[in-house]
């Protein structure tokens, strides 16, 4: 096994893990130091009366794509806010960089990966962001996203993408994600993994599957637009932005070839007479 062949697979094992946590809980649901000091990717911060948040060994890339359309209505609105900035708070480590962007009838970079990463800075302006209303230019926000990872990121890093929505792509026939492979195709060149937290009824699976690898992991489901409904999902979310990273692959990789190549027949070692 040459040694490029050798660096890819043991990369891949890797990657395959990269997004899991120890026992499937978010840190927030820790309401004791004890507890929160038992997981490998929580740590107890002695702030705001104490509280779990993030010790993540991996270091993201993390975007909060934010649905500002029309069907939010501007209460439901507030609350998605408070859900990123809790996110911020206490489901991403110190490590790691955050961008939010938002969308409607088109799509704007409020912040960037090369902005300031101070915590506080970044939630007072999550919380100043005005209600747009409009559209679900969904198209458009990843197109510009993918910008954003490329001109912003770190390459270092991998990147994920927390795209929140109520509803479809529409207009449809221009908005549509799933019509084509080009999206998607782009999401994977830029290596960012889409996670999708579908809010309510208004929206179909199918309309967003193809941004996502699995279904049963990347696409979220969360009832409503209520505080305690986005709290009931945070042990998943947690998974993508506050994971568990596996060092090693689950299993010892064969580095050693499995026979050895024997010529056909013996070579002719003696010279050979002129003609």
């Amino acid at each position: 096994m040459s040694p490029a062949i050798k660096y890819f697979f043991l990369a891949s094992m890797v990657l395959l893990n990269l997004f899991e946590k120890s026992n499937g809980a978010s840190c927030t649901s820790y309401l004791s130091e004890t507890d929160c000091e038992n997981d490998d990717v929580c740590v107890w911060l002695n702030t705001n009366g104490g509280y779990c948040g993030c010790a993540s060994d991996a270091s993201l890339d993390i975007m909060f794509i934010m649905d500002a359309s029309g069907s939010v209505g501007s209460s439901n609105w507030v609350t998605e806010q408070d859900f990123v900035i809790n996110m911020i708070e206490t489901g991403v480590n110190d490590d790691s960089q955050i961008a939010i962007m938002d969308f409607a009838s088109g799509a704007w970079a409020q912040w960037n990966f090369t902005d300031s990463q101070v915590r506080s800075d970044i939630t007072t302006h999550v919380s100043n962001m005005g209600y747009t209303q409009g559209s679900t230019h969904m198209k458009t926000a990843l197109t510009a996203a993918i910008t954003v990872f490329d001109k912003t990121g770190d390459p270092n890093l991998n990147n994920v993408a927390m795209l929140i929505t109520d509803g479809n792509p529409y207009p449809s026939y221009t908005q549509s994600v799933c019509d084509s492979a080009t999206i998607k195709n782009s999401l994977d060149d830029a290596g960012i993994t889409v996670v999708i937290i579908g809010v309510g009824t208004g929206w179909s699976t199918s309309s967003v599957s193809c941004l996502v690898d699995d279904e049963d992991t990347q696409i979220i489901y969360v009832d409503n637009f209520d505080d305690d409904a986005f709290n009931a999902v945070r042990d998943l979310t947690d998974a993508f932005t506050c994971p568990e990273v596996t060092n090693s692959p689950s299993f010892e990789p064969t580095l050693e070839p499995t026979g050895t190549a024997e010529p056909t027949e013996e070579p002719t070692l003696e010279p050979q007479p002129l003609p």
